[in-house]
Order: structure tokens, then C-alpha cells, then sequence
């Protein structure tokens, strides 16, 4: 699992100094490296589209509307890059 670079999350906190994760990754490129380094690819997804709400009632109004933008958005523009991939044996 790595960062998306397409994360509105990631770019938000970023501009704020708040992300630890200096490198953050599109997925075309990720696969490239993956590749690059001799490793077939399983499955891979772009998943979790949500924001950090800071009250617990606010949490509980936005799960509902985070799930609406995951199902439409979290494909492209989601938090992170989830991916499974093996070494070929030779």
C-alpha cells in the first residue's frame, strides 16, 4: 500500500506540513516500479476516499456521504494505492 498522488486528502494535509510521507505515488507509476523490479501484479486498486473529521458527530453524519465518494470517486481519487504482487519463479 502506498499514498495516492490523486488524494485530494494528501493534498490538503500536505499544504498544511501535516504528511510524514513526503512521496506519494500514481498509479501508472507504481506499476512501473513494480514491474522494473521483476514483480508480476495481482491485483491492484486505488480505495478510501475520506477526509479526517474531527468530532465524533460529524463522523457519524459523514460516513454515509464518504461512502457515496468512495463508490464514485475512490477508483481515482483515493487516499491509497493498494496492491499484491509476486516474484515470477524461474
Amino acid at each position: 500500500m502506498v499514498p495516492n498522488y490523486l488524494s485530494p486528502y494528501h493534498m490538503i494535509s500536505s499544504l498544511f506540513g501535516s504528511r510524514k510521507d513526503k512521496r506519494r505515488y500514481i498509479e501508472h507509476e507504481i506499476v512501473e516500479y513494480v514491474d522494473n523490479a521483476g514483480f508480476v501484479i495481482d491485483h491492484i486498486k486505488v480505495k478510501g476516499f475520506c477526509f479526517y473529521v474531527p468530532t465524533l458527530f460529524l463522523q457519524e453524519v459523514m460516513i454515509p456521504v464518504f461512502g457515496f465518494f468512495d463508490g464514485m470517486l475512490g477508483e481515482i481519487m483515493g487516499n491509497n494505492i493498494f496492491m499484491r504482487a509476486h516474484k515470477p519463479k524461474r
